[in-house]
């Protein structure tokens, strides 16, 4: 990555700064939001999201506001599983504070090493492993656990892979974390949909919207 010498720390910052609003979102999501309506509105961001990025991807402002709008609706989105699926959420502050300590560990040898690219790719390398060990726990013991886990090496591998893709190149923090947000929101997004369609998920969410439809019928 070619970055002025301020601005990796900003990247660092800025990044964990949406992974706060985003648990804190799911969080205040949960009680206020129902989980149906929870993944309507994330179903419908992520058409809007793309046409977005793709017209403000050069406008480092926009980016920003654009940053945080992906961070609320990833952690709506992943309320939509706890409320549809009605299982416990993850415990916040133990996320925020193991995804802080790698992300601090990342700045620091990312800093000291000579080749990021290398380091990169063995981090994007060891997350996929353990999103899969995750994903296991999730599907076979605790949903709970299991979830929690898949959410963090979601968020985790999206920034790496931004990483991957600015390096050896001439850009911002904002581009970075622009890209990540998108690519961490989809992530989130496309793990909620695989859960709720292998289980009774979508059933609840089909079911609550055909009785809608046969209740104006008869209305009607």
């Amino acid at each position: 990555m070619t970055l002025d010498k301020k601005e990796p720390l900003k990247l660092y910052l800025f990044y964990f700064a949406l992974i706060i609003i985003a648990n804190i979102t799911n969080t205040i999501s949960i009680t206020f939001v129902d989980g149906k309506v929870a993944f309507i509105i994330s179903i419908i961001w992520m058409i809007i999201t793309i046409i977005f990025y793709f017209i403000i991807k050069k406008n480092n402002k926009g980016l920003i506001v654009y940053s945080f709008l992906n961070a609320v609706v990833s952690g709506i989105a992943m309320s939509a599983y706890y409320s549809i699926k009605s299982v416990l959420p993850f415990n916040s502050l133990f996320f925020l504070i193991v995804f802080g300590f790698c992300m601090f560990l990342n700045y620091t040898i990312i800093n000291k090493t000579q080749n990021n690219e290398l380091f990169i790719r063995i981090n994007i390398i060891t997350i996929i492993l353990i999103l899969i060990i995750s994903n296991y726990i999730w599907i076979t013991s605790s949903p709970t656990v299991g979830s929690g886990m898949v959410f963090f090496c979601i968020v985790y591998l999206c920034f790496n892979i931004a990483l991957l893709r600015a390096n050896n190149k001439d850009t911002n923090y904002t581009k970075i974390v622009g890209y990540a947000s998108l690519i961490m929101f989809g992530g989130i997004l496309l793990a909620v949909i695989v859960v709720l369609s292998e289980g009774d998920g979508m059933e609840i969410i089909d079911g609550d919207w055909r009785g809608k439809s046969k209740k104006k019928k008869i209305e009607q």
